[in-house]
């Protein structure tokens, strides 16, 4: 049974993953192209955001990093989400997105910048994880003698 803490920390991944396919399915759907250039402009699909999916996948690994020392499981949730914004992300490149900008290493030098803070976070919560009794509560299996 999966607690509600549990349920209001993985319910973010799925959305980060699944609404960028749901909003281009829709616009799909919704789109009626009546002349050839209509329909060029149509199948060339949105412009990719480099910058948006480099967003995504940081928070999906800063908040999985923050909360897998009290919640472990939310390491399974969160690899099956980058795998799966990872497959999407290059099957939608090929097939529907405009070719994306040149970019320079700008942002690639920023976010490994950004991972030492990540390691920090996550010590941080783990050491007041792990030292409070609320959460993990002591459990003497040996009998006390006083």
């Amino acid at each position: 049974m999966i607690s509600a803490m549990g349920y209001n920390i993985v319910t973010p991944f799925l959305i980060i993953v699944f609404i960028p396919l749901f909003s281009t399915i829709f616009r799909w759907v919704q789109k009626k192209a009546i002349l050839r250039k209509d329909l060029y402009k149509y199948a060339l699909g949105p412009e990719f955001d480099l910058a948006g999916k480099y967003a995504s996948a940081l928070n999906t690994i800063f908040t999985t990093m923050t909360f897998c020392s009290g919640l472990p499981i939310i390491l399974l949730f969160s690899s099956l989400a980058l795998l799966v914004q990872y497959w999407l992300d290059k099957i939608l490149l090929l097939t529907w997105y405009r070719k994306p900008a040149v970019m320079g290493p700008a942002i690639h030098l920023s976010l490994i910048r950004t991972l030492p803070f990540c390691v920090l976070i996550h010590s941080m919560f783990a050491v007041w994880a792990y030292g409070s009794d609320d959460i993990f509560a002591c459990v003497s299996f040996f009998p006390t003698f006083s």
